[in-house]
């Protein structure tokens, strides 16, 4: 290829990739500046017992540990969370093993592989993960929503209960009613229910003498699904992917006059590209259809990179959907020059349009020629925008 463009981003992309894949860098570290003690080198933050933090915290580390008082809501991430000291507003923790042993005098909603509490929880608490446990020191002073794999409740919960997992276990008392969906549910001689116990399951739940439910006990199965057959599944696909074509067909069509009505020059630059350098445009759409997702991955994989790789995903995404409108309109002028007519760009974009959507219904071949026209296209985007670049630079317009 001549022209410079392809290099410059082929470089950019390898430039990225290569400072994304560097690993000697240090685990990050982020947290709030009061949190005084922090150990980067190993993934360490911790609020000391005695220090006081008045106002929101925030902290990302490998390990986060929290001895001391904060007086506002806490947000943690990390692979390890310790809070054993008071949070004085709302706690928000998403970890692989997050253990309370302190006190949270608002709400808290927590996500872990392991989730342990024995501590209190002013409010109310909502819980997620492979496996959650409460001990008997550990306290919910308002209702509690849970789901887990396994999941066994020996502290007590002063108001209701909404409870999903594979095993469920309750062993103090819930003052209010509970509402269960789970494989078994065992209802244990230290438990104690104040309202209904409401439980879909395979079976009935298990409860030990002299476990107590002062309400009504109401028993659902699961519902078994009927399979549809095989051919109410194709006659589905075949009636969703008319439906698709349809909306795609609409979508393209105002798409492609809008694009071409605003952007006259740079559609027929572009179609003019396709023309004259065809497999350039082919080999530039290849390259960036992919390398493009595998840079984005890069920055997805680090949390400062996170906002990047959502900007660049949607802005490759909307870069690959206009792009088909280029591709189109090129083969709508290649059918009319074919059959001796001389096309103006709309005739061009709804003769390709409705040549390229009756290619796309073919089963196999349609998506062949989806995937081929998406990459042409993008190819010859980025050719056109890197000679208008140009040609701006010569004439000292930028």
């Amino acid at each position: 290829m001549t022209s410079s463009g392809p290099r410059w981003l082929i470089g950019i992309m390898i430039i990225l990739g290569a400072g994304l894949l560097d690993t000697s860098q240090p685990p990050l570290v982020l947290a709030d500046e009061e949190s005084q003690e922090s150990d980067g080198s190993r993934g360490l933050v911790t609020v000391p017992r005695g220090q006081t933090i008045n106002r929101d915290y925030f902290a990302a580390a490998d390990q986060v540990e929290i001895y001391g008082t904060i007086n506002g809501d806490a947000h943690v991430i990390a692979r390890r969370i310790i809070v054993d000291g008071t949070i004085n507003g709302d706690l928000l923790a998403a970890g692989a093993i997050v253990t309370i042993s302190g006190t949270v005098t608002a709400d808290a909603r927590v996500v872990g592989g392991r989730v342990s509490i024995s501590g209190q929880i002013g409010r109310n608490l909502t819980v997620g993960g492979g496996m959650i446990e409460t001990a008997g020191t550990g306290r919910v002073e308002g209702a509690m929503v849970a789901g887990g794999g396994s999941v066994h409740l020996a502290g007590p919960v002063a108001k209701g209960l909404n409870v999903g997992g594979g095993e469920v276990i309750l062993s103090n008392e819930i003052g209010g009613h509970v509402n269960a969906a789970a494989g078994t549910l065992r209802v244990t001689s230290n438990a104690r229910i104040e309202g209904n116990l409401s439980y879909m399951g395979q079976g009935s739940p298990i409860i030990d003498d002299p476990g107590v439910v002062k309400g009504r006990v109401t028993e659902r199965a699961f519902r078994t699904l009927r399979m549809p057959q095989p051919e109410q599944i194709l006659a589905g696909l075949a009636m969703g992917k008319l439906l698709f074509a349809g909306i795609s067909f609409v979508s393209t069509l105002v798409l492609g006059l809008v694009l071409i009505h605003f952007y006259p020059i740079a559609t027929e630059l572009t179609v003019a590209n396709l023309s004259r350098r065809t497999l350039a445009s082919f080999g530039m759409g290849l390259v960036l259809c992919l390398l493009g997702p595998i840079v984005i991955l890069l920055l997805a994989a680090t949390l400062l990179g996170i906002p990047l790789a959502l900007v660049a995903a949607a802005g490759l995404f909307l870069l690959l959907y206009l792009s088909r409108v280029f591709a189109i309109t090129w083969l709508g002028w290649g059918l009319l020059r074919g059959l001796g007519r001389a096309p103006g760009a709309r005739g061009a974009f709804l003769t390709g349009l409705i040549l390229y959507f009756v290619l796309a219904l073919i089963p196999f071949a349609g998506g062949f020629v989806m995937l081929l026209v998406t990459v042409i296209g993008t190819g010859a985007a980025l050719l056109s925008k890197g000679e208008i670049y140009r040609k701006a630079r010569y004439q000292e317009l930028i």
